[in-house]
């Protein structure tokens, strides 16, 4: 049984996104019950580090709220499976470069870079190309928002499933287990996400498992390290 908090601001927060966090938080624990622990965090506490380390998956919810800045912070430090509630995070990105954090200077970079790079792409869709580039795991609410990820060179695995209000736990469940697989055992997700490509090139994958963890583990770094939109 996995240990998974979600961080978003939930009653009693004034946040409007209060309302479809706690739906969130609502709708993993009644999906996962028995299988998994589920619990909600609001406010981000001081001791996040410790919380962390006790935990084996984070679930960001991220909207394009300036109350977001701390669970956007969090979520660059410890990768986990990110919620996009909207298309764009600029106001996230602006607030955080405005109190010179790094990680708003490095966001806004990357944003004006990949809209420069794809000048008829939907202008907010660049915004959220740091937190998807950090993330072991991404949610978006339509098939274009996914489609656009991949134009810009996603390579986190991206999932669509409808707002939590609506009440609908397939998507977020296949999130979940996908996302899981990947944090505690990252060299076997990796051989079983390629294993089709691994075959038609002619290559015996039951070979690569003496010694594949550092093979493996360097390539999912490459996808947590390299911006989106790199070839």
């Amino acid at each position: 049984m996995a240990r998974i908090v979600v961080f978003g601001p939930l009653p009693p927060s004034r946040s409007s996104l209060a309302r479809s966090a706690k739906a969130l938080v609502r709708l993993l624990k009644r999906a996962l019950r028995g299988r998994h622990h589920v619990r909600g965090m609001w406010p981000v506490p001081e001791s996040v580090e410790v919380v962390l380390s006790t935990v084996d998956l984070p679930v960001y919810f991220m909207a394009n709220a300036p109350e977001e800045r701390e669970i956007y912070q969090v979520a660059m430090e410890h990768p986990g499976l990110v919620i996009l509630a909207d298309r764009s995070l600029e106001r996230v990105i602006q607030v955080l470069a405005r109190a010179r954090d790094p990680i708003g200077f490095a966001g806004r970079r990357e944003a004006e870079r990949l809209a420069e790079r794809f000048p008829d792409l939907d202008p907010d869709v660049p915004w959220s190309a740091q937190a998807v580039r950090r993330a072991r795991g991404t949610i978006v609410h339509t098939e274009e928002h996914r489609r656009d990820l991949e134009r810009i060179g996603c390579r986190t695995p991206v999932y669509v499933a409808p707002p939590p209000s609506a009440g609908d736990p397939l998507g977020y469940v296949e999130a979940v287990e996908g996302t899981l697989r990947l944090v505690l055992d990252p060299a076997e997700w990796t051989l079983g996400r390629w294993a089709s490509a691994l075959a038609e090139a002619g290559v015996d994958s039951t070979d690569l498992r003496e010694g594949y963890g550092v093979r493996y583990a360097a390539a999912l770094e490459e996808i947590r390290t390299s911006p989106a939109g790199d070839p």
